[in-house]
């Protein structure tokens, strides 16, 4: 969220981003002049053995080694593929892009089998007063089935994460707080929707947490594990 919103600002879409370390390894260097894009980084460090045992269950991995637990973040810098220059990137590292209709129906399926198997039933129907929503009562997930391929995937995806997240825990939590939870699953679903390579390049992600930045460090980790849960079970590899 924060590279897009950088990028934004600067007047360019990024398209695919890594560290300068990689691009070097890839035969790349960063362009004259070129201002990084900064992402918060996790600085994590292993429980000693006093603080795991004193922290039960939760203070091991399944390993059954002391767990490593974030402390805080760190400005870590970014270049986006357009502020280098050098070798042909290999297509294998390339941003994955989808094209036909088989591809978005890859993922429209990938995405309705993980709210099925979190016991949600998808079902469509004609244009509503929303694009989608998810009754915690009947464990229903409904997306307005004359979307377009995007638009339905996204949609699909923000359902899944207000599932995953918890949000639907308490359903009158659930109705009561729609600003910071329905921030919190559209950044998932645009985290996700990225690395499997559909074009988010146009969404006011800014737009979602106008008002809310005091709640967004405390969501930030609860995105991208959710995020990274999607896409593992997707089987596709998350972004670094």
């Amino acid at each position: 969220m924060l590279i897009t919103a950088q990028a934004a600002e600067r007047g360019f879409t990024p398209s695919l981003v890594k560290t300068s370390r990689a691009w070097r390894e890839l035969g790349r260097t960063i362009k004259a002049g070129e201002k990084a894009l900064y992402i918060l980084e996790p600085v994590k460090y292993r429980l000693s053995a006093e603080e795991a045992e004193k922290a039960g269950k939760a203070g091991y991995d399944s390993d059954g080694n002391p767990r490593r637990v974030m402390r805080g973040a760190r400005p870590s810098p970014r270049f986006d593929i357009s502020q280098t220059e050098g070798e042909q990137v290999p297509a294998s590292v390339d941003a994955a892009t989808l094209v036909t209709d088989e591809d978005f129906a890859a993922v429209w399926e990938a995405v309705a089998d993980q709210i099925r198997q979190a016991g949600y039933n998808v079902a469509g129907g004609p244009p509503g007063q929303v694009d989608s929503y998810t009754d915690p009562e009947t464990r229903e997930v409904w997306v307005c089935d004359t979307l377009d391929d995007v638009p339905a995937i996204m949609a699909a995806l923000k359902e899944l994460a207000h599932i995953l997240l918890g949000h639907l825990d308490d359903p009158v939590d659930y109705r009561q707080h729609r600003g910071p939870i329905d921030a919190e699953a559209k950044s998932v679903a645009f985290i996700v929707a990225g690395a499997l390579g559909i074009e988010t390049a146009t969404t006011d992600v800014l737009g979602w947490w106008n008002g809310l930045t005091d709640f967004m460090p405390e969501a930030a980790e609860r995105i991208t594990a959710t995020a990274q849960q999607i896409l593992k079970a997707a089987e596709k590899p998350a972004l670094s």
